[in-house]
């Protein structure tokens, strides 16, 4: 039968992913970062500002969205079976056709990009992820935003971004950190407020990669302090370090080598992290449930 269970893409050298071999399909997404900008100020000024520049994001950020919702076209709800489908995929194809669920129509997709049944087609993988999305499915529109995206196109940026913010309002930690990317490293919307607002909300919900580098912000004083803070950037690195995602825990360990080694009593916070993040935040750690 057609399964989820599949290996994420390697596209452009942007993504890197798996997905794990469990009854729901997780992924694990690595997207190189850059540095966060901070504007101080004090007193009456920062208020003043702070309404100011409030008045123009809003504005701007509408102004983004219906551009990007214009660019967001509707597919055509049917796949056409390629005469590289097998007898399962071909079947697989003609039931989604006929049922119109949108699970189907992302299973489908998935075994294009893995090309079992059939031959590796990534543009029929996305038409299918796009109807899936259509549907309102919050997988199809996280796949939808990955495979739409090309990190050097801004069109394809905005068309992504409306995928990942229908997905991240679902609830899907993927799409909230890859949206929180998209404000921070390739300037999509207005400042980088929003990104750091998203990629905490993935970490919130277990996301591995998202803890990391809420870790490291707080370490350098980024996006959620003005001064580092390094016990809730251990705290964060902590959660990530504990799961199963070998990229984000490389990060997190580096980052917790430096501060037990450098901050007087981190070592012992950071081993007591270990400890009580599992007991009394388990849905910061869901691998170890």
């Amino acid at each position: 039968t057609i399964k989820k269970n599949f290996t994420l893409l390697d596209k452009s050298g942007l993504f890197y992913g798996k997905v794990k071999e469990s009854d729901q399909r997780k992924s694990s997404l690595i997207v190189f970062a850059g540095n966060g900008l901070k504007i101080c100020c004090g007193g009456i000024m920062m208020g003043f500002l702070n309404s100011l520049f409030g008045s123009l994001a809003s504005k701007a950020e509408a102004m983004t969205a219906d551009s990007a919702s214009s660019k967001v076209s509707a597919v055509q709800e049917r796949v056409e079976v390629p005469s590289s489908a097998d007898e399962e995929m071909r079947s697989a194809i003609e039931a989604a056709n006929q049922s119109g669920r949108a699970e189907d129509f992302v299973n489908i997709g998935l075994e294009f990009i893995r090309g079992n049944h059939v031959q590796k087609d990534e543009a029929m993988a996305l038409h299918c992820f796009k109807i899936a999305a259509q549907k309102g499915d919050m997988d199809g529109q996280f796949l939808a935003g990955m495979y739409t995206f090309d990190g050097n196109d801004e069109s394809s940026r905005d068309e992504a971004a409306e995928y990942f913010k229908d997905a991240a309002r679902q609830g899907k930690p993927e799409a909230m950190y890859m949206l929180g990317v998209l404000y921070l490293d390739y300037g999509y919307g207005w400042g980088k407020g929003k990104g750091y607002d998203w990629i905490l909300k993935a970490a919130e919900r277990g996301h591995a990669e998202a803890q990391a580098r809420v870790g490291i912000a707080y370490s350098q004083g980024q996006g959620y302090t003005d001064e580092p803070d390094h016990r809730k950037a251990c705290f964060w690195c902590v959660c990530a370090y504990l799961q199963n995602d070998q990229r984000a825990k490389s990060k997190a360990v580096q980052y917790l080598n430096w501060a037990s080694q450098n901050i007087r009593g981190m070592n012992e916070y950071i081993q007591s992290l270990m400890k009580t993040i599992p007991q009394k935040y388990p849905q910061y750690v869901p691998d170890l449930g």
